[in-house]
């Protein structure tokens, strides 16, 4: 009994090492959530997903729209500490999880790419695009505390979805683009 609990204690140390990895490695800096590495890994097990279950996915692409002239006296620290806030709304708004989650339940990820611009892709959420669009976009300009008390936040959201039909052969790059 004891070597099993000192075994698993190992595996499971050892697991949490390669996901602290995995994080510091998938996560952006600026804005706290995945970057360019973890989404373009997660998305090509999403497609995978996608195809093999016969389901859909989608595409909210989000840009914060930072460079506006009220905006512009406020230094740029305060920019990255907003990217913070905003993804902070998204992960909580739209129920993000930060790996693919089981092969029954639906995943939902979120990567900052650049230039104040968010990719969120949800796996079978298709028929709630719209409604969740206008859920992240309603919190994110009713939020009143904003850092360094900015005025009130804006995003733009744009969107594409995918079915497993449709999914197969197609560059990420493509689907993003549809959706700005």
């Amino acid at each position: 009994n004891w070597k099993f609990k000192i075994n698993f204690n190992g595996v499971y140390i050892k697991f949490t090492q390669i996901e602290e990895a995995e994080d510091k490695e998938w996560t952006d800096p600026i804005a706290g959530c995945g970057n360019k590495t973890y989404l373009n890994q997660l998305f090509a097990k999403l497609q995978e997903r996608v195809i093999a279950r016969g389901t859909t996915f989608s595409i909210l692409y989000i840009s914060a729209e930072l460079n506006k002239p009220e905006l512009a006296k406020f230094p740029i620290d305060f920019h990255n500490h907003w990217l913070r806030e905003i993804a902070g709304i998204i992960f909580n708004t739209a129920n993000v999880t930060r790996r693919l989650v089981s092969k029954q339940d639906k995943s939902c990820f979120l990567a900052y790419l650049q230039n104040n611009e968010y990719c969120l892709v949800m796996e079978g959420e298709d028929h709630l695009i719209d409604q969740s669009a206008n859920l992240i976009k309603d919190k994110i300009a009713n939020n009143t505390r904003w850092f360094g008390n900015a005025p009130n936040l804006h995003v733009t959201i744009g969107s594409a979805s995918a079915t497993s039909n449709s999914v197969s052969n197609t560059d990420p790059n493509e689907i993003f683009l549809q959706a700005k």
